[in-house]
């Protein structure tokens, strides 16, 4: 009896620098942008504030970030497995974005909920991003209604 090849894609997604040094880089613009303005005092504490609490939300989401992984199987399609090991089915929405540098993967889990998952070229070997890329373009990516 034959046994059947299964050809199975593996991305394992760790953390990005580039992504992290963004973030401060952009809201330090944010904050520079605010001391120019000409407003009330008050008004630039009080964007100050929201500024450097979206700064902390987004470095206290990013350092306590644990690794995803993806996968591709023929037989099941395209799957994700967060920090609890299950591999859950995904579906890859044709508003995912594939840039040589990002990848903003938007899918749909079997539950219908929506996610993103933004995917710096650091967070993956050379190699593997250039795969995920061409899977995504590929295999994934589907128009809506097809």
């Amino acid at each position: 009896m034959l046994k059947k090849l299964e050809i199975i894609e593996l991305y394992d997604i760790n953390q990005s620098s580039v992504l992290i040094k963004c973030y401060v880089v952009i809201h330090m613009l944010a904050i520079l942008a605010v001391f120019l303005t000409h407003i009330f005092l008050i008004y630039q504490f009080f964007l100050l504030i929201v500024i450097a609490t979206s700064l902390w939300r987004a470095l206290n989401t990013e350092l306590k970030f644990n690794k995803i992984v993806i996968r591709h199987r023929l037989e099941t399609g395209w799957e994700v497995c967060y920090s609890d090991g299950i591999f859950n089915s995904i579906e890859i929405l044709s508003s995912t974005v594939l840039t040589p540098y990002v990848l903003i993967l938007h899918f749909k889990l079997t539950n219908q909920q929506k996610k993103t998952i933004l995917i710096a070229k650091d967070a993956l070997d050379d190699e593997k991003y250039r795969e995920l890329s061409v899977s995504l373009k590929i295999l994934g990516l589907k128009k809506d209604g097809s």
